[in-house]
């Protein structure tokens, strides 16, 4: 993958736990701290990404009951569907319910979704999208915590295995067509944005995910493996339960 050098990234940090709760207990902890970090060090509120999916939702659910001060913390979610604001596959809609709708103070940045002005089609949004939220420009990071979580194929976002995002050269912001898995149509950050986040946690589990995260935690080549290519200035973490570590050989 042309202009991605693993040797230019802190190397990923693995954290095997029992079973899924016990891995989101963890992660929300670890989460917390870079939430209270940043407001601390860079005298701001943090800008972060979060993720759906079962270890992520588990997860989400932790922080609403944590003792966190969301005050202006700005939330974004790494990809979205394109589907109606309503439907209960919104990946939003999942975690508005689980995390956002418990806590306040925070800012939501949200997916545009059909019917919306400047969202006739998914092209269109995610260019409308990309123009409304431009990420930070010059070497401060676009997010201070990215969270994702992974396919059995190694996806990450709506990057999937031999896709236009998994491209190096990707912009910032993508519609996706025809994606694999469905539905078709969504919007995604790239492994670029990721990449310039400061800190990456995957938050993994499950048996099937297994081979995809020994490939991503080898070294594997992210074109056939995207997990691979999603690093973080500062600090990429793994936080897995033991069935999905089951063939990491560095366990």
């Amino acid at each position: 993958m042309p202009g991605f050098d693993p040797t230019h990234f802190p190397a990923p940090d693995t954290f095997v736990h029992t079973d899924v709760d016990a891995l989101a207990d963890a992660a929300a902890d670890a989460i917390a701290k870079v939430l209270a970090d940043t407001r601390e060090s860079e005298g701001r509120p943090a800008r972060i990404s979060l993720t759906g999916g079962g270890a992520g939702l588990r997860t989400a659910r932790k922080l609403a009951d944590a003792d966190i001060d969301w005050t202006g913390v700005e939330v974004h979610f790494g990809d979205e569907r394109f589907v109606p604001r309503d439907d209960p596959e919104r990946n939003s809609a999942q975690i508005r319910e689980a995390l956002l709708d418990r806590v306040s103070g925070l800012t939501v940045v949200d997916w545009p979704a059909p019917g919306d002005d400047g969202a006739a089609d998914v092209d269109e949004a995610a260019a409308s999208f990309a123009a409304a939220h431009p990420l930070p420009a010059g070497d401060g990071p676009t997010f201070d915590l990215f969270l994702l979580g992974m396919g059995g194929e190694g996806h990450v976002n709506s990057v999937f295995p031999h896709s236009p995002q998994v491209a190096a050269d990707a912009s910032d912001i993508m519609p996706v067509h025809d994606c694999p898995k469905p539905p078709p149509e969504r919007m995604t950050y790239s492994l670029g944005v990721v990449r310039r986040s400061a800190h990456v946690f995957f938050l993994v589990a499950g048996a099937e995910k297994a081979e995809a995260a020994a490939a991503a935690l080898g070294g594997a080549d992210p074109q056939q493996w995207p997990a691979a290519g999603a690093r973080g200035t500062v600090s990429t973490r793994w936080f897995l339960d033991e069935s999905a570590a089951a063939d990491n050989p560095g366990r």
